[in-house]
């Protein structure tokens, strides 16, 4: 029933009607019904959760473009600019189930923070290279995200959504990819874009937590997916 009501609260945000796939745009940071290469796959998925402090609390965990921790201890290699000012880049080397390492860049498109703490943060895979390879795995042909902490009325809980829409061939965020110190594999883990947004909401819950600033109602993370589409 939660899960139904919740839902319900953010369609406006969350779900479009989509056009016939031959008249659509190609995919951008805008979220909208969107047209990926051809070859790949579209996917529209956004990941929930309710987090049990006030959204202050949730933005200083989150909110900063260079600082993953709470995302299963993720750790840019490198990183420019600025983290809340859009064009900062933040630079990721991985290493591939064939054993292969890979790049990523990822690029902040959006940042706005209200003054109860409620923020969005947009941000994208860079556009060059246009495909990132993963070696012995998918590959990347665009990936955009939208992260929307919102103060709800009850003082200690904040809603968050995970937007995600992204065009890639097989699965590029397989459970064998790990970043040297950050990721550790489990084979019984799932390991797809939305686990890996699931369990980062639950982080930040569990660090708010044990730093004591987590006394309200935490709801478990789950994912919708709105569109799965081979273009």
């Amino acid at each position: 029933m939660f899960r139904v009501a919740l839902s319900l609260a953010l369609l406006p945000l969350l779900v479009y009607g989509a056009p016939s796939k031959s008249k659509l745009p190609a995919c951008d940071d805008n979220y909208r019904p969107c047209k990926c290469p051809s070859g790949t796959t579209f996917k529209n998925l956004t990941s929930f959760g309710i987090i049990g402090a006030p959204a202050k609390d949730v933005r200083d965990v989150m909110a900063n473009f260079f600082d993953l921790d709470w995302q299963q201890g993720l750790k840019p290699s490198s990183t420019s600019g600025k983290p809340a000012v859009p064009g900062a880049r933040r630079n990721f080397n991985f290493t591939g189930p064939s054993g292969g390492a890979y790049q990523i860049t990822e690029v902040l498109t959006q940042y706005s923070s209200s003054p109860d703490g409620s923020f969005v943060q947009g941000y994208e895979q860079a556009e060059k290279p246009a495909v990132v390879k993963v070696p012995g795995g998918g590959e990347y042909h665009g990936e955009w995200a939208l992260v929307v902490a919102q103060q709800s009325m009850i003082a200690n809980e904040t809603v968050v959504a995970y937007k995600n829409w992204r065009c890639e061939v097989g699965e590029t965020f397989g459970k064998l990819l790990r970043h040297p110190n950050a990721w550790k594999w489990q084979a019984n883990m799932r390991a797809d874009a939305a686990s890996s947004h699931e369990r980062g909401i639950a982080n930040v819950s569990s660090i708010l937590h044990n730093s004591g600033k987590d006394s309200g109602v935490d709801i478990s993370p789950f994912t919708i997916f709105y569109e799965v589409r081979n273009d």
